[in-house]
């Protein structure tokens, strides 16, 4: 039957550092997420329950009348979908704060350093308990993934029950041996941002000394992704004028990172733009705007040096309009 739903609403569940939500898009249009439940410190959860009032949020939008939350997002789709089953397939971890990097875009509560509850009891009980799948997608969210205590055991976890795919969102300032360890599985893809192609910019956007450790790194994981030619990405989120000092809107540090990106052995990038401000900005926006002009010498200059290219959620948004 065709019909208007979600992919990310039927399947998906996202672990935030004090709540559970359905997913994270609604972020970038309202600055909350859509929640699941709230006050969540790592609890057994009532997996009935919660799958009784997903279906009741299904069938509302199935009848037209979606959350506030799923109206006008990109994934609130048309097309003809399959009877749902109470199952999770797609599951984004992000329930800690703590990061080995300081982005100035990044509006994480850092400074608390919130102790993660333990979160390999949480997937036992939803292996045991049928409700968690594995055709799916584990995301990491963050902070920073390496920093998490329970990491290794996670990711072991997931290949063990032999994921389908697996992202890994990383500042790369920490080598992990795990990450080194999966990477040449085609199934795994990280992504590291360095937004930057030069040390004194990337010291200014992250706010840490760390520009070579993290290339040194990325060089590192591109040697180990072997023949998974996508495994590593590098990803550059654009910081548009209005960032001042902090911005990164330049031909010339979008050029730099590229060939920095094709020297490392890195075969895929990605740009993204900074949420908030597309956020603000998004209805001022055409294909004559700078912003735009930069989208299209990205494009230009990744093809001429024969690098795949990719768009995260707002990047996409943005790429609509190059071809208006």
């Amino acid at each position: 039957m065709k019909y208007k739903s979600c992919e990310f609403l039927r399947h998906a569940i996202m672990f935030w550092t004090n709540e559970i939500d359905y997913c994270c898009h609604s972020g970038i249009r309202f600055f909350e997420f859509y929640k699941i439940k709230n006050s969540y410190n790592g609890e057994t959860l009532d997996w009935d329950l919660l799958m009784r009032e997903r279906k009741t949020q299904l069938q509302n939008m199935k009848e037209g009348n979606p959350s506030i939350f799923c109206k006008d997002c990109q994934y609130y789709e048309e097309k003809d979908w399959d009877d749902w089953e109470p199952y999770i397939n797609f599951i984004i971890i992000s329930h800690w704060t703590h990061c080995n990097s300081n982005c100035i875009y990044c509006n994480l509560d850092k400074k608390t350093k919130m102790k993660p509850y333990n979160f390999m009891p949480i997937l036992k009980d939803m292996k045991e308990k049928n409700i968690l799948k594995f055709d799916g997608r584990l995301s990491f969210g963050g902070g920073e993934p390496t920093l998490l205590k329970e990491f290794d055991k996670i990711m072991d976890f997931f290949y063990k029950n032999n994921i389908a795919s697996v992202q890994i969102n990383s500042s790369g300032i920490k080598f992990s041996k795990s990450i080194e360890k999966y990477i040449s599985q085609e199934n795994t893809r990280l992504t590291i941002s360095p937004d930057s192609s030069d040390a004194n910019t990337y010291k200014t956007i992250k706010r840490v000394n760390k520009f070579n450790d993290v290339w040194k790194n990325i060089k590192k994981y591109a040697k180990a992704q072997k023949n998974n030619e996508y495994g590593v990405s590098t990803k550059f989120i654009l910081l548009p004028f209005e960032f001042g000092v902090y911005s990164n809107a330049s031909k010339e540090q979008i050029k730099n990172w590229l060939i920095l990106s094709k020297e490392s052995m890195v075969n895929s990038v990605i740009m993204d733009i900074e949420s908030h401000w597309y956020a603000h900005y998004k209805n001022k926006l055409d294909k004559n705007h700078p912003i735009i002009e930069l989208y299209q010498y990205f494009e230009q200059e990744a093809k001429k040096l024969d690098l795949h290219i990719e768009y995260y959620a707002v990047g996409e948004l943005i790429k609509s309009l190059l071809n208006q």
